[in-house]
């Protein structure tokens, strides 16, 4: 089928400005957003003047394609024909031979690709300097393109002046722009290594550098709800209201000289140990690790009406201390026990000194009634780690006897203290 020519037009203007529609995919998204954050040379023109230039530069591309494609592609103006020889029979073949439309439709070809490859590499990929080797060679497409157009037409050669030198424009904000914008940031890849977090949790290598992401901040803070009787659990601590004690809140509908106070009795569990502290309101109960505040009473008193034990609730708020140095500070001590023959013996029979007393329980408590309990070994030997403070040490007697002295002592520096417990078998 033979295209007359206006159809021939049609066709070339529309297969030009195709290569702006699709070079608009890469770079429309990009104008407004990544291309506006770069550093600009000066003589940069406004965002909004690239779409109509470039789509009168695609029309003149087109009209320009027709009129030699109207000319079958023939060459009418030799250009460097006369008194020379080609460079070797292939050339010859491209320049004047079989093989000359071919070669005006494949150079054409590869600059019209490069077009759109430019679009992809500076406004999709946002790589300034590759894009700039991609225009480069544009530009020696487009030169040849035109050379190649003089053959066959002269206007159409023309035609593509405003095309190169806008490329050549471009070449010149393309490099400008490389030179300007911040180097990219080289890809770190990190080795998959995981740091245990004192939480339980994990975190990897990141970042620049590839250190080890911080590890979650610790919960300080647990507000915990009890009634009589309930056990309730938060940072390592569990709480049970045994028992109220007192209760001598000023009525809320009672005018008072005196707040009043509230007793509770509470056991406290925790890896420090167990104990049973009394609480009042508003005051608070250090631990090793931990302060502990009975924070509210509810249901507010009312002139003439009896609470019942069952109808208290306890908002407690624990607050996870810094670290004590139980880690480094503590107690050791050695435990025996003795006579171990009923009669004394001059001199002393070394098979009747005293004995390790071994699997031994002991508590140690402190000032506030914080309990730390131990056993001892088959040496009777015992090491119970323990923070800052003075200690009372009781040994429990797995029977009625031996009968064990109670000895205090004093944990003053970060180290551990020594104590020697005697107790009596009760032979005689």
């Amino acid at each position: 089928m033979k295209l007359n020519n206006f159809f021939k037009l049609i066709i070339t203007v529309v297969i030009s400005e195709l290569a702006g529609l699709i070079g608009a995919v890469f770079t429309t998204p990009s104008i407004s957003t990544w291309y506006a954050t770069l550093p600009k040379p000066a003589l940069n023109p406004p965002a909004w003047v690239f779409a109509p230039v470039w789509t009168i530069l695609f029309a003149l591309i087109g009209i320009a394609l027709f009129l030699v494609w109207k000319q079958d592609w023939k060459v009418v103006n030799p250009l460097w024909e006369k008194g020379r020889k080609a460079w070797n029979p292939w050339s010859e073949r491209l320049w004047t031979g079989d093989l000359q439309r071919f070669n005006t439709i494949a150079v054409f070809a590869v600059q019209y690709l490069l077009n759109i490859f430019w679009s992809y590499v500076f406004f999709g990929l946002h790589r300034p300097g590759a894009a700039f080797f991609v225009i480069i060679a544009l530009w020696t497409g487009i030169l040849y393109t035109m050379i190649n157009f003089y053959r066959i037409s002269k206007l159409a050669a023309w035609l593509l002046v405003p095309y190169i030198l806008w490329v050549s424009f471009a070449g010149y904000l393309n490099y400008s722009i490389w030179q300007l914008a911040p180097a990219a940031p080289q890809t770190m890849y990190c080795t998959q290594e995981a740091k245990l977090c004192p939480d339980g949790s994990y975190v990897g290598r990141s970042g620049p550098m590839c250190e080890f992401a911080a590890c979650p901040s610790p919960v300080t803070l647990a507000v915990l709800s009890a009634t009589i009787g309930q056990k309730v659990s938060g940072l390592g601590v569990t709480l049970t209201p045994l028992a109220l004690l007192e209760d001598s809140r000023c009525p809320a509908d009672v005018q008072c000289i005196w707040a009043g106070i509230v007793k509770v009795q509470v056991k406290i569990q925790s890896g420090a140990g167990e104990s049973i502290m009394i609480f009042e309101l508003d005051k608070p109960v250090t631990g090793s690790a931990e302060q502990i505040i009975l924070a509210e009473v509810l249901p507010q008193p009312k002139g003439g009406v009896k609470i019942k034990d069952n109808e208290y609730i306890f908002h407690f708020e624990i607050t996870k201390r810094p670290e004590a140095p139980a880690a480094t500070s503590g107690i050791t001590g050695y435990i025996h026990m003795g006579p171990t023959c009923p009669v004394e013996r001059i001199p002393p029979d070394p098979s009747c000194a005293d004995k390790p007393y071994a699997n031994a329980s002991l508590v140690a408590t402190n000032a506030e009634g914080r309990q730390y309990k131990d056993q001892t070994d088959a040496d009777g030997q015992f090491r119970l780690m323990v923070p800052l403070g003075r200690y009372t040490i009781k040994v429990s007697p797995i029977n009625i006897l031996p009968r064990c002295e109670e000895k205090q002592v004093e944990v003053t520096t970060k180290q551990l203290a020594s104590v020697d417990i005697s107790c009596d078998t009760g032979i005689r």
